[in-house]
């Protein structure tokens, strides 16, 4: 959490100097988590409610932080049911 690494600014390297300008918090008021992307190969935050992750981001991008809310997916229409075909009967 961002809240819990700002004590410890004097210890970090100069180059993740900026993750101590990081919001410690969403705009909800959860706390700030720092998470690395492996896909963009960057630092990003996110908020959690009860280890579930919310839709609020923030990126680090062109000396400031970035927040965004995430885009709404698309939700799959659940598959019909098929209904089993009686067997002819052999008179």
């Amino acid at each position: 959490m961002v809240s819990e690494l700002r004590p410890h600014g004097n210890e970090l390297d100069p180059k993740y100097a900026f993750l101590l300008d990081a919001p410690e918090a969403d705009p909800d008021g959860n706390p700030a988590v720092i998470r690395w992307s492996r896909k963009d190969g960057e630092q990003y935050l996110l908020s959690e409610v009860e280890g579930q992750a919310t839709k609020w981001r923030a990126f680090f991008r062109d000396g400031k932080w970035v927040q965004e809310e995430a885009k709404a997916t698309a939700r799959k229409a659940p598959a019909k049911k098929k209904v089993p075909r009686r067997k002819a009967r052999s008179a």
